[in-house]
């Protein structure tokens, strides 16, 4: 199927940011520090993307970020998609045909240097251009170094493809089931991780194309957390919110990083390097929470941008060094600041 309705806009555009007080200057554009519990207390909003700036109709959070988070793709309530670059529009486009055909974007990320979105475009998927011949109803996309991963469920049952670049096959994998011992799918973990948990707290993870660890936490499931990029740790909390938690995935050992005291939070995020923990969302509130996983220090980061509603979607970059926040207003994007004095 053709990309229907691409509408370029290719625009020269500069800006710089800077927050100045009475001894300080604050420049934040060129910073790449990874964020971690080493530079907690210069980590915090750099920029913020505005839909209100943007002659289209939206008021959806979800975005792809590509991997140094200096690139975003989002869609809005007429089913175009744009591509933003320095705070502006520089490309929108539809992947449909007609306004009655039915349209949803699935997921999407960067590989490559490009971008891959999953939609659907009536009762058919696809991957940008290219239809998918697939069992099942895709439900994510996600990818490592030299694959794409899309999971989709048959019936009661989880499949993971792989693809290549030219958005080829190259195999598939089953993830098992047990109808005795049912099993919930932990939420927001990026293929080609997959984590399960059982009602009464065993995990077990899986890598494409094999079975990565299995481990006993406990007596609840883990049904909260977040995986770091280098799938070494599972930061957790249970259902009840009544600790955090942090599984070593290559050695098993889980330990509590803090007492939650029923403290719920919509979206936990772990570092690469698994020293932070960033809570989000707290208590239904429009807060930023962090935990050092070695120490347990507890910091209080602050309120992220206004929105109406909870952020449609939070993520780290891929190269670690922005946190970005996706709600009906716009983005945010939050890093480790360089501070230089000023005279």
């Amino acid at each position: 199927m053709a990309c229907i309705q691409r509408t370029l806009k290719f625009l020269k555009f500069s800006t710089i940011f800077a927050f100045a007080c009475a001894v300080y200057v604050v420049t934040t554009a060129q910073s790449d520090t990874m964020i971690s519990a080493t530079y907690i207390d210069q980590f915090q909003s750099v920029q913020q993307i505005d839909y209100v700036d943007f002659d289209i109709d939206i008021n959806i959070g979800w975005f792809v970020a590509n991997p140094t988070a200096t690139e975003f793709i989002i869609f809005d309530n007429d089913q175009t998609l744009h591509r933003i670059l320095n705070n502006e529009i520089v490309e929108s486009w539809q992947y449909i045909t007609s306004p009655d055909q039915l349209f949803l974007v699935i997921d999407g990320v960067y590989f490559n240097d490009m971008f891959y979105i999953l939609h659907t475009v009536d009762d058919t998927f696809w991957i940008n251009d290219t239809q998918l011949v697939i069992e099942g109803f895709p439900l994510a996309l996600g990818n490592d170094d030299n694959h794409l991963y899309v999971e989709a469920q048959v019936e009661n049952e989880l499949i993971v493809y792989q693809f290549n670049a030219d958005l080829e096959i190259t195999g598939d994998m089953m993830i098992p089931s047990d109808d005795d011992a049912p099993v919930i799918r932990v939420g927001r973990i990026d293929l080609p991780i997959i984590l399960q948990t059982t009602f009464d707290g065993q995990v077990t993870a899986f890598v494409f194309d094999e079975e990565f660890g299995t481990y006993d936490v406990g007596e609840l499931p883990t049904v909260f957390g977040h995986v770091n990029a280098s799938t070494s740790h599972f930061t957790w909390s249970d259902p009840n919110s009544t600790d955090l938690n942090l599984l070593n995935l290559l050695t098993g050992e889980n330990q509590v990083v803090s007492s939650l005291d029923n403290l719920y939070a919509q979206y936990y995020l772990l570092t690469h390097d698994a020293s932070l923990v960033i809570a989000i969302n707290v208590d239904f509130e429009p807060n930023m929470v962090a935990w050092d996983t070695e120490t347990g220090e507890r910091y209080v980061l602050g309120q992220y941008r206004a929105c109406e509603r909870i952020p449609d979607r939070v993520k780290l970059s891929a190269d670690g060094t922005t946190l970005i926040v996706g709600c009906d207003t716009g983005l945010e994007l939050w890093k480790i600041a360089d501070e230089t004095e000023s005279d």
